[in-house]
């Protein structure tokens, strides 16, 4: 299946990071807090590899290309978890368009072959609410 992992409007449209969500690597997984919602969640090795590429990539064939060639899994499966898991991220509001590659930021440093666990399906787990810490309102620091 080829085209757009989201559709743009422009072809100088790529995906990024939603400016009101904050990337941090901590280990080898990625923490994703939304200041607007409040919620933060967790992206393990397998969906970190997923949300780096869809980031990078604007269809889904060099994506898969890609994913292929680091995880020992059917391209049947990762087409299928490609489409879950970029429906998953769009829905939570943590990807949205922006114009050219000079915007994407929140893309983590790739995880060296050796790194990598074995392949298990990239899932976006949420793993609280700020407001269970915290009565202070979220601002991005300038």
């Amino acid at each position: 299946m080829s085209g757009s992992i989201i559709s743009c409007e422009s072809p100088r449209e790529r995906l990024q990071v939603s400016p009101a969500v904050i990337t941090k690597l901590i280990g080898r997984d990625l923490v994703l807090l939304d200041l607007q919602s409040g919620r933060y969640y967790m992206l393990a090795p397998t969906a970190r590899v997923f949300w780096t590429e869809i980031l990078r990539e604007d269809s889904r064939s060099p994506i898969l290309d890609r994913l292929s060639a680091l995880f020992r899994a059917g391209p049947g499966q990762l087409e299928a978890d490609l489409g879950e898991f970029s429906a998953a991220i769009r829905a939570a509001g943590l990807i949205t368009h922006g114009l050219d590659r000079e915007c994407r930021s929140g893309i983590p440093a790739d995880l060296s072959v050796s790194d990598l666990p074995p392949y298990s399906k990239p899932e976006l787990f949420l793993a609280g609410h700020v407001r269970d810490f915290t009565s202070e309102p979220l601002r991005k620091d300038e």
